[in-house]
């Protein structure tokens, strides 16, 4: 998904995303329709639910899955 990105920057003259981590979960408040926000299950190990997930952020599924088409939507362009 990166890799993609990244070429899409090249292709636009943009530059390249940094450090990526900052910028999702800042996409994530201000467009979260752009992940997949997980509302079940959780990260359990040999039985136990340490951590289930929910609504919104939680420590199972972080901010949720990226939809990679609608993220590169919302990159910076260049020009």
């Amino acid at each position: 998904m990166i890799a993609l990105w990244t070429q899409q920057a090249k292709r636009q003259g943009s530059p390249r995303l940094g450090f990526v981590p900052p910028l999702m979960y800042a996409l994530a408040k201000s467009h979260p329709g752009a992940f997949i926000d997980v509302t079940q299950g959780s990260n359990a190990l040999f039985g136990g639910s340490w951590c289930p997930a929910r609504p919104g952020f939680d420590l199972a599924t972080g901010i949720g899955s990226p939809l990679a088409d609608e993220i590169a939507a919302l990159l910076p362009r260049g020009g």
